[in-house]
């Protein structure tokens, strides 16, 4: 008698079942990866956007105080802030809190940047 060489239909299928879950697997991972890089940006971007509204409170003369929304345009797209700052127990010295969202009404930050701006009338002498 002759014997066949091959594979059977079963081990066949078995096969390709085997290769059709490994290949959804790394779709998965492929998309949530991609994801991820999407969500990555956006949280960098929001955060560049904080950090300028920071420096520009500390390079500004005035003594900022109290609450303060307002948009900044980065990388072709609007961002939305809000700052809130607090006295701390030097009277030269100011607590800021700087939220960045990408739509106006949203609580959903994708930012948040903590700092002190110091009284600009102490400040280096001047």
């Amino acid at each position: 008698m002759r014997r066949n060489k091959g594979f059977t239909l079963l081990e066949v299928m078995v096969a390709v079942a085997v290769l059709a879950l490994a290949m959804a697997a790394v779709i998965k991972a492929a998309t949530h990866s991609g994801a991820n890089v999407a969500t990555m940006r956006e949280n960098t971007l929001a955060q560049w956007v904080a950090e300028n509204r920071m420096a520009e409170l500390r390079a500004e003369e005035a003594w900022f105080s109290g609450n303060d929304s307002g948009t900044a345009e980065l990388a072709g797209r609007e961002w939305f802030w809000h700052i809130e700052t607090e006295n701390t127990a030097d009277s030269n010295l100011r607590r800021i809190t700087i939220r960045v969202s990408a739509d106006e009404s949203s609580e959903d930050w994708l930012a948040l940047l903590e700092g002190f701006i110091v009284n600009p009338s102490v400040r280096g002498g001047r």
